[in-house]
Formats: structure tokens, sequence, C-alpha cells
């Protein structure tokens, strides 16, 4: 790694944080602009680690920086519903009378404009732009502004933007826009984590309360209570059976028990009286469950029934407890129905943990999951593994060009071009933004090359000529020693870092190349201070 980016601990970056490093490095060589992405990089990678201080927190110290770094008075974070702009986080001096909640017509804001352009709006003195004749100049005379969409789940969100009364000295540069799309994607996705998290606890919260009036329905009903000679004829009702079946005491007396049966069921239920007499034991309730119950009205309900013989001097009698358990059936459907759901979400869960949304392959965690596995199985085995990492040439200017949408697609081409040339063993992964990466186990460097020139072959030849789609490669391959003489990580680390390296030389020599490490004139630059074999 250059000097630029000393300090990170790279096993230990969040995923979002590696894509902000790879995109900016990839777009940027002037060393001060790399420097000032590098310091952007570095405090976002610090707010991401500060979760327990609270989202709150973490915004109002993204639009501290962003102040600070554009030179603003005013940082904002606003949602956008409709024609409705909404403020969500305000920063700004004590003076500025805005407020967290505020909402305003969308067509009086600059961030109107952002969202047509679809790309970051900047303007440093608006009085001589054409901007100067927008209605959120003449109401707010903001003399600067630098704005960008924030997308949640594929879609706008709202914006991030700062804004000053006073002009801008200097025009803004491509590193300041590329700093605020920075910034946006990490708000972004710290939205879209915390909307999957909240429809997590919404279905835990439903559940749990499910299973509370589930208990409270069990212990609080009371039980119709019916008395019954050992013939099966009633003798005795109380009040609550006479709520439950819809029959009056009077009604009920010297009927056959039958009669609080469904009419199908009878003769079985007959029957199965009759065996009961010749040896009457006590039945608790629940020892089964798929007992119904008629009502006068002809309703059938679902009932727990629980028999207790006792004998009396007038010979034996039934007690019977009836239950009618409709609520809880309806509960138990609710929560089998809420754990289905719950399950659902977490299968949904972890999924997006593992596989990149937009191109439905692994995501970067996955991979690098895969490649410590791999490089285990490459110690054991004393066979090459094989790294190739590829980045789309010129993908800013095909995206700004073309937009999101064809940029989108072209990810999705690149995707599927690799994942054709892929053989069953390989791992296909996002390494983040432009960049994609293939692990090759068991594959030496000439048919590393030789996989890499056929992906750079398909990508190519997916595209009109009109729209070309290229993209450049590093490819890089080692052989393991077993046991290994270094950490796993720091071999699949290091491994990276000379894919990356191979991959700078092809974009130094023209791009839409393959280049092995082996073939960079200053690899030896990188340390190599372990005994693993690296092969050429």
């Amino acid at each position: 790694m250059t000097g630029a980016t000393a300090g990170f601990s790279c096993e230990k970056m969040p995923a979002i944080v590696w894509y902000l490093y790879g995109y900016s490095l990839a777009r940027l060589q002037d060393t001060q602009i790399l420097r000032d992405s590098a310091k952007i990089i570095r405090a976002l990678y610090q707010i991401s680690t500060e979760h327990h201080l609270g989202f709150e927190h973490q915004i109002l110290k993204i639009l501290t920086i962003g102040r600070r770094v554009f030179d603003m008075e005013i940082g904002l974070v606003a949602k956008i519903e409709g024609d409705q702009y909404t403020l969500l986080h305000v920063s700004a001096p004590d003076d500025v009378d805005l407020k967290s909640g505020e909402t305003f017509t969308l067509g009086n804001t600059y961030c109107s404009q952002t969202i047509k352009s679809h790309t970051p709006l900047a303007i440093n003195h608006v009085k001589n732009s054409s901007m100067r004749t927008h209605p959120a100049y003449k109401e707010f005379a903001l003399e600067s502004y630098i704005g960008t969409a924030i997308i949640v789940k594929g879609r706008v969100f709202g914006t991030l933007n700062f804004s000053s009364p006073t002009p801008r000295k200097n025009a803004f540069s491509e590193t300041d826009t590329d700093a605020i799309q920075l910034m946006a994607l990490w708000i972004g996705s710290e939205f879209d984590r915390l909307d999957n998290e909240s429809r997590l606890q919404t279905a835990y919260d439903n559940l749990k309360a499910a299973e509370e009036r589930f208990r409270l329905g069990i212990e609080a009903s009371p039980s119709a209570m019916l008395i019954t000679n050992i013939d099966g004829l009633i003798v005795y009702a109380n009040r609550i059976a006479e709520s439950v079946f819809g029959y009056s005491s009077n009604e009920l007396l010297n009927q056959p028990i039958e009669v609080l049966v469904p009419t199908q069921l009878r003769k079985s239920h007959s029957e199965e009286r009759k065996h009961y007499k010749k040896t009457p034991t006590p039945r608790p309730m629940g020892s089964r469950r798929d007992l119904m119950a008629l009502k006068k009205n002809g309703d059938i309900f679902p009932a727990e029934i629980g028999l207790n013989p006792i004998q009396t001097p007038e010979g034996t009698l039934i007690l019977c407890a009836v239950q009618d358990i409709t609520e809880r059936k309806r509960y138990e459907d609710t929560i089998l129905s809420q754990a289905s759901e719950l399950k659902r979400v977490n299968e949904q869960l972890a999924e997006l943990a593992t596989t990149d949304s937009l191109t439905g392959i692994a995501n970067r965690r996955a991979m690098m999951t895969h490649f410590e596995i791999l490089l285990a199985q490459a110690s054991r085995s004393g066979q090459p593994i094989s790294i190739v990492l590829l980045d789309i040439d010129h993908f800013k200017s095909y995206n700004d060009k073309l937009g999101h949408l064809a940029g989108d697609e072209a990810l999705k081409i690149t995707s599927r071009s690799i994942v054709k040339v892929a053989r069953r063993s390989d791992i296909v992964a996002r390494y983040g933004g432009e960049e994609f990466v293939l692990l090759l186990p068991d594959t030496d460097a000439p048919g590393a090359l030789q996989i890499a020139e056929r992906c750079r072959e398909i990508i190519l030849n997916q595209t009109d000529s009109a729209h070309p789609l290229t993209a450049s490669f590093g490819v890089a391959t080692i052989i393991i020693s077993n046991p290994p003489n270094s950490p796993l990580p720091l071999i699949a680390e290091r491994l990276i870092e000379e894919a990356d390296r191979a991959l700078y030389s092809s974009k130094e020599s023209g791009r839409n190349k393959v280049t092995h490490f082996s073939d960079c004139s200053n690899s030896a630059i990188l340390i190599r201070n372990h005994d693993d074999t690296k092969q050429g």
C-alpha cells in the first residue's frame, strides 16, 4: 500500500469503506488528490466504527466533516417524498434557523435540480451561473452549493447537501464531487441497514406479542363445566356453559351429550362414549386436540375437553370441562405465520450479508471467507492458487454519459461474463464499485492468464461498438507451504495487493489488458518476507 493509506487496518475495514477505498484508488492519481481522498475515507472508516454512539452522532459527524472539507456553513440530510422535502439532520451555525423536521417544497430547493441531473450538483457562485433564476436562489440567497442523491434499496431516498450564503473562492473539484458521493453512499447504506433492522425488530415484537396473548388467553379463559351420568345424559351445566353453547341450563338438562357434538360426528362419539363407560378414567384437557363442539345456533368450534369421573352415591358421574379454543387456534396460526415470516426475514438478511444485491454474485465479505478456505486447501494440496482482480475501464465516464441504469447494466454484464468463464470450483465476487474478483483454485499462472484473457474478450464482445465496455485485469499466483509460514489472512491480503499492482500496471499501459504480477517491473517493492513460494 502507498503512504497515503498508511494506518488502515485492512482486515478490519468495513465492506463499505473497502469499496470507497477501491473506488478512489482506481480513479485518483495526483498525490494531493489521493491524500485528500484518503483523509475522507479514513474519517468515514472512523465513523463506521462508532455505531455505539448512535446514528444521529454519526450523521452529524459526517455533516461537520463535509462543512469543513467543502468550506460551507450548512450541511443537510433530507428525505424526499413526492414534492415534499423534509430535513432529517442539520449541521449549521446557531444563527441559522433550520431544524430537523422542517419541510419545504422540493421545487423551491436546489436539490430538485440535483435529483434531475442524476449526478452531484456543485456550484461555487450561483449568481454567476444558470441557477441564479432558480426559486431557491430567490428565496434563500445561497451562493454556493454541492449536493448529491442518497440512494436506498435502489431508489432515491433524499439528498446530502452543503451550502453557504457566500460564494466559494474556488470551483468545486472532481475530488469534491467524489467525496460527497462517498459520504452519500455511506449514509444510504446505513439507512438501508437501519430499515432492515427495524423490519426484523417489528417481526420479533409481533411474535412476542402473539406469544403473550396466547399465554394470557390460556390462563384467563374460563371453562364451561358440564356433568353427565354414566349414560351420557346431561345433569348439570354452569353459567359459562350456557354462554359458550347458547343453551339455558334447563334446555340442556336430560339431553344426551351428543346434542353438543356436530351431527356428522355423533355416531362415532356415541361409540367412543360407550367404550369410555366400561373403564372411566381421568382424561386431562389437551390429551386430544382435534375435537369439535356444536352451539345451539349451529356454529361449530374447536374445543379442548377434559374428563374426570366422579363417584357419587347415585353412581358414577362424568365432569366435563369444555374450553372454546378458537382464539388459541387463531393465535397459534398467527404465531406460525409470524415465525415463518421471521425465518424468511432471517434468510433474507443472511443473503444480504453474503450476496451483492445488484449482480447476484458473492460480495466482498463472502469472497474473503471463501478465499481463506481455498488458501487452506491449497496449503494442504500443494497446488497453486491464483486470483484475478479486474476493474471496468473508464466506468465513471461510461456511467455519466449513458446514465446510472446503463452503468448498472454494465456491472451486470461484467459479472455474467466472468460467471460464464468461471469453473464450478471458482469463486466470482464483486469486490466493490466496478471491481470484481475471480478466485482460481488449482490454477497456475499460465492457466490464470488464459482464464482472465477469456473474460476480457467476452466482456468486450458483450457490448455494441458505439459504447464498448472494456476491463483491465491483474493476476497473481501463489503456492503455499504446509503448514503456511504466514497467517492465511495475511497471505490473502498480500495476494490481493499483488493482483492490484498488476491491475494498476494494466491501467497504466493502456487498459483493456491482462497483466500478471510477475510481469510488473516494480513488483519487487512489495513485502515478501515469508517462505511461501510465489509462482510466475
